[in-house]
C-alpha cells in the first residue's frame, strides 16, 4: 500500500474510529484493511490494482443499522464509497438482513441497491443465500455460499468457505447465468478482547458469465484490523 494512499484514507479512519468510539449505538464493527485486487462479482475491478478499505457496522438496540464502506484503490485513480441503512430480524433459526445501499464511485453515476440476506446454521456450517438489486443496471446478483468455522484456540480461527454466483443483468448486460465459484480461507488473530487481525485467500473460477465479459480465473488476499466495541 503507497504512502499516499495510506495519507488519504488516515483522516477517514481516525475521524471514523472517534465517532464509533464515541457513539451511543449498542454495538458496532470497525475495520480497515487492504486487498491485493478489487474482485466482486468474480470480477476484477481494477485492472490488478489493489484496494485499501474502511468498513463500519453500527447496530443500535434496535432491529436498525448503519452500515459504511470506503475505498481508496492502491495504483490508480478510484475510490468508492458505499452507506447503507439496514433492517435485522430473525426468524426462527434464519437471520435476515434488508438493506438500502447508496454507492458513489468516481467513474459511474451514483447507484442505488436493494439486498436480501439469508443465513442459518447447521452442524457448524453457515449457509448464507445474498440478492441484489441495482437501480443503475436495472438487474439482479445472486449469490449462495457455505462457511465452516475451525476454532483452533482461543486466539486462532479458521473458516473455509464456497460460494456460487449468479447473473441477471447486475454485472453483465449481455449475458445472464451462471457468474462463477469462488473457494476462500478466512483466518483471525485475537490481539485482545475485541481486536483482530483477519486474513483471508480467496480464488475464483470464471463461469460463462465472466467469460464472455473478456475475464477469467483470478486469486486474490487480503488483510485487515478488526476492532468491535
Amino acid at each position: 500500500m503507497s504512502s499516499r494512499l495510506l495519507l488519504k484514507l488516515y483522516p477517514a479512519i481516525a475521524l471514523s474510529y472517534f465517532l464509533i468510539s464515541q457513539s451511543s449505538v449498542y454495538s458496532s464493527d470497525f475495520s480497515t484493511g487492504y486487498s491485493s485486487r478489487y474482485i466482486t462479482e468474480g470480477r476484477e475491478n481494477l485492472n490488478g490494482n489493489g484496494i485499501a478499505t474502511l468498513y463500519a457496522d453500527l447496530q443500535w438496540q434496535s432491529p436498525w443499522s448503519v452500515i459504511f464502506w470506503h475505498g481508496e484503490a492502491a495504483g490508480s485513480d478510484y475510490d468508492e464509497t458505499n452507506i447503507a441503512l439496514a433492517y435485522n430480524t430473525t426468524f426462527s433459526s434464519i437471520n435476515a438482513q434488508v438493506a438500502l445501499n447508496k454507492v458513489y464511485t468516481d467513474n459511474t453515476p451514483d447507484d442505488e441497491e436493494i439486498s436480501v440476506t439469508l443465513d442459518t446454521s447447521w452442524r457448524g456450517v453457515t449457509f448464507s443465500v445474498n440478492s441484489v438489486y441495482s437501480n443503475y443496471a436495472n438487474g439482479y446478483f445472486h449469490s449462495f455460499s457455505a462457511l465452516y468455522a475451525i476454532s483452533l484456540s482461543k486466539s486462532i480461527s479458521l473458516s473455509p468457505y464456497l460460494e456460487i454466483g449468479f447473473d441477471n443483468g447486475y454485472a453483465n448486460d449481455t449475458y445472464d447465468g451462471h457468474s462463477h465459484n469462488q473457494i476462500g480461507l478466512n483466518a483471525a488473530y485475537n490481539l485482545q478482547d475485541k481486536l483482530r487481525i483477519e486474513a483471508s485467500i480467496a480464488h475464483s473460477f470464471a463461469g460463462e458469465d465472466v467469460k464472455v465479459s473478456g475475464q477469467g480465473d483470478i486469486s486474490w488476499f487480503s488483510l485487515a484490523l478488526n476492532h468491535q466495541f
